[in-house]
This record gives C-alpha cells, structure tokens and sequence, in this order.
C-alpha cells in the first residue's frame, strides 16, 4: 500500500484528504506544517507516491517546505501537489501540480489516482 503524506494545517481538511487517500486503498501520512511534514518522511522507510501540501501554514510554509525535498536527493523524484486558497501557482519545479482552494475531492481523487496508476508522470503539469 502507497503512503501519500498530507501537509495541512486545517484539521478538517486534514481529516477530509486522508479519509479519501484511505477510500481509494493508500496509507495517508499526516503532517500540521513543513517542519513536521519533513520529519514524517524522514520517519519512513520509503518514499511517498506523493506529496499533497497547503502553502500557508505555520512554521514552515509549504514553499519552503516544497524547496527542502526537492533539494533532498531521496525524495527529488516524488511528485509534489501544492493547494492554496491564495490561487497562485507554485515557482516553477517546486511542485508538479497546484490545486485551488476550496477544490473537491473527487478532483483531488482523481489526480492521486492519475499519479498512482502512472497517468501523470513525475514532471507533468
């Protein structure tokens, strides 16, 4: 089973995503902001399928969260979906897909399944 980390700082939504990314047969991996987003992937022994993370949150936001895996050679290759309700889209090579806020989450399924099932590949947008 696929582990997806979420990076959220909203309960609710936090809740919400990984309700899904369990309904739809992955291990969700939680995390409330940057710093303890990158700690949770540290923690495991695997790389995720893929990264879903806000870009305001507290600590560490999710742009410099976005830098700090792409810089690490472990985790370059997995695919980075960065959610805001600013409504900009990431630098460019930050992440492989932004997704507004608010957004549903039959949109978000589909896109972790695109990415799963090799749909989207790394580096698409």
């Amino acid at each position: 089973m696929a582990a997806v980390l979420i990076v959220e700082d909203e309960d609710v939504l936090l809740d919400m995503v990984a309700a899904l990314i369990e309904d739809i047969g992955h291990r969700p991996l939680l995390a409330t902001n940057g710093r303890e987003g990158l700690a949770v992937l540290q923690a495991e022994p695997e790389p995720p399928l893929l990264i879903i993370s806000d870009v305001m949150m507290p600590l560490m936001n999710g742009i410099a969260f976005a830098k700090a895996v792409k810089a690490d050679p472990r985790y370059q290759h997995v695919p980075i979906v960065l959610m805001s309700a600013a409504g900009h889209a990431s630098p460019e090579g930050l992440s492989e897909h932004f997704v507004p806020k608010p957004f549903e989450l039959e949109e978000l399924e589909q896109l972790i399944n695109q990415y799963a099932d090799g749909t989207i590949s790394r580096g698409a947008h």
